[in-house]
Order: C-alpha cells, then sequence, then structure tokens
C-alpha cells in the first residue's frame, strides 16, 4: 500500500513493473513511510486517506480514522 503511493500506481501496474528500479526521490519517500509505520503509525496518517464506505475521506492525525465497524452504524 506504501508503495502504491509513493508510485501513484495500483497494485495491478505494480504487478506487472515488479522489475523496474525505483527512483532515489521514490526510494526515499518509501523508506520514510516504513519508518513512520514500524514506530506505528496508522496507514491512513501515511497516505492521508481512507476509504468510508463509498468515499475516500481526507485524513490528517487531527482527526480519529473511521473504522469499518462504523459502516454499521
Amino acid at each position: 500500500m506504501l508503495l502504491q503511493h509513493c508510485l501513484e500506481r495500483d497494485r495491478a501496474w505494480l504487478l506487472a513493473h515488479n522489475d523496474e528500479p525505483l527512483g532515489e526521490a521514490s526510494q526515499q519517500r518509501f523508506h520514510s513511510l516504513v519508518r513512520r509505520r514500524l514506530q506505528g503509525e496508522p496507514i491512513a496518517y501515511l497516505t492521508g486517506y481512507r476509504d468510508f464506505w463509498s468515499f475516500r475521506l481526507a485524513v490528517t492525525d487531527a482527526v480519529l480514522i473511521p473504522r469499518p465497524d462504523t459502516e454499521v452504524l
């Protein structure tokens, strides 16, 4: 998910182009996001969005991340 976010590509593209090297800027951005994730930061905060029901919501560390069980409510 983080690599998809860095490259602004979908999973199918990544699978089809898995032998292409990453550019230096993409590598640095990806490694930065991985370090933050390893420290426990939620993926929604790293990518800046969370899909919720049929919406894509902007997310920052100033808001609570919508959870799937909230959709039931």
